[in-house]
C-alpha cells in the first residue's frame, strides 16, 4: 500500500455511524470527531476517503432469517411483550416532578382560585406566601424556610447543619444527592417524613 494513496474506501455495517461522520453538526462523540479528524488529515495529505455501507448480513442465511422473523414479528407484534423498565435517575426524575406539582397546586389551591389562575386573571394578583412570609410560595419556600413550618423543620435543619449540608428541598431533603453517604440519606427521609407529618404538610401531597 501506498505511503500517501489517492484514495481510501471504508467499509461500515453501521449506516448510523456513517451519517455521524459524514454530516455538518457538531457532535459531541469523541469517536466521531475523532474519525473527522484523521479524515481531514488524510484530505490534506492527498488522500480522498470514501465511507460506503454494507449490510453485515447479506450472504448470512442464519442472520438474514434472523432478520425476516423479526420483520414478521414486527408486522404482527403476537409475541412476549418486554417491559424495560427505568433506570433509578429516570424514576426519580419523574417522582420529583409530580411531588412538586402537586405540593405546590394543593398548598397553593386550598379551596380557593388557583394562585397562577388569579395572576392570569389580575396581573396585580399576590402571589406571596399565604402565610404571610415576604417570599413567592413555591415548593422550595414551602419545605425550606416558610416559618409556619419552622419548628416542625428544627431537627431536620440541625442534622443539615451539623454535616455541614445545604438544605435543599430539590434534592437533599428527598434523600436524592448522590453526594451524601447512604446512611445520611436514610436517616434524612426519615426526618424529611417526620417533617411533612408533624406539619401536616402530607395531607396535601
Amino acid at each position: 500500500m501506498d505511503d500517501c494513496p489517492l484514495k481510501t474506501i471504508i467499509y461500515s455495517d453501521s449506516s448510523s455511524a456513517i451519517t455521524a461522520i459524514s454530516s455538518n453538526s457538531l457532535s459531541e462523540n469523541e469517536a466521531v470527531t475523532a474519525t473527522r479528524e484523521i479524515i481531514a488529515s488524510l484530505k490534506s495529505n492527498g488522500t480522498r476517503t470514501r465511507l460506503t455501507w454494507i449490510p453485515s448480513h447479506t450472504g448470512m442465511e442464519d442472520n438474514e432469517r434472523a432478520d425476516r422473523l423479526a420483520a414478521m414479528e414486527c408486522n404482527t407484534q403476537d409475541g412476549e411483550r418486554v417491559n424495560n423498565s427505568l433506570s433509578p435517575k429516570e424514576m426519580v426524575s419523574i417522582v420529583r416532578a409530580n411531588w412538586a406539582t402537586n405540593l405546590l397546586r394543593n398548598q397553593q389551591t386550598c379551596k380557593k382560585s388557583c394562585i397562577q389562575m388569579r395572576s392570569r386573571i389580575d396581573p396585580e394578583a399576590d402571589l406571596s406566601c399565604r402565610f404571610g412570609c415576604a417570599a413567592i410560595g413555591n415548593t422550595r419556600h414551602i419545605l425550606e424556610s416558610c416559618l409556619r413550618n419552622e419548628e416542625f423543620r428544627l431537627k431536620i435543619r440541625q442534622f443539615f447543619s451539623d454535616r455541614n449540608l445545604e438544605l435543599n428541598a430539590n434534592t437533599s431533603m428527598l434523600g436524592l444527592n448522590p453526594a451524601i453517604e447512604t446512611d445520611s440519606q436514610f436517616k434524612i427521609r426519615n426526618l424529611t417524613t417526620q417533617f411533612l407529618t408533624q406539619s401536616a404538610l402530607i395531607n396535601i401531597i
